[in-house]
């Protein structure tokens, strides 16, 4: 057979990323995924040392919410005016059922950070799945709930109270304050779905 035929991989022959191949596109997409995640991950840890910095040195909860929503707002009306479509009125009525929850999550999580650590709002947002599956379940299509899943819940689960269990007292006020949040938080993504 020649070098180059469909059945050998002589040394002449393209390889199949420099086709363009699904190898190829899979990296890339891979790549992406990575890129996207990691990038998520960062802003995600970034904003919330960031927000706890800001309410131990800014008394005003409330204050601080609003000027940070404030200033997105201002900023993506100057810098991104082009890019915003409204739709029709339904969709903005649709999509402004979010706004009390996000604006709701935004506070709860200021209000947590105020008075609690900051593991203890990432530890008890791992509670949102079983909210999610109890309200996700009377969705038209809900997610197919099997073995594996449950269990890995359970985990999180005891996980959360071996955490709270040893949690000093002073910082209870915070864990209300995080489980609204969690609660608001779910309401917030099942909406958006």
């Amino acid at each position: 057979m020649a070098s180059g035929s469909p059945t050998t991989k002589g040394l002449g022959s393209p390889s199949a990323k420099a086709l363009g191949s699904p190898t190829s596109r899979d990296d890339r997409e891979i790549s992406e995924m990575l890129l996207s995640v990691s990038s998520w991950c960062m802003c995600s840890v970034g904003m919330i040392v960031f927000n706890k910095l800001a309410v131990v040195h800014f008394p005003g909860v409330c204050v601080l919410v609003a000027l940070q929503m404030g200033y997105c707002c201002l900023v993506l009306l100057c810098f991104a005016w082009k890019w915003i479509h409204f739709g029709s009125i339904n969709d903005v009525l649709r999509w402004s059922m979010v706004t009390p929850f996000f604006s709701g999550v935004l506070l709860t999580s200021m209000l947590s950070l105020k008075h609690a650590s900051m593991s203890l709002l990432v530890v008890l947002r791992c509670l949102s799945p079983i909210a999610s599956l109890v309200v996700e379940s009377f969705y038209p299509h809900p997610i197919q709930v099997n073995a594996a899943m449950l269990v890995s819940i359970f985990m999180m689960l005891v996980g959360a109270t071996l955490y709270v269990s040893t949690m000093p007292q002073e910082h209870f006020v915070g864990l209300g304050w995080a489980l609204i949040n969690t609660f608001l938080a779910v309401g917030d993504r099942l909406l958006q779905r």
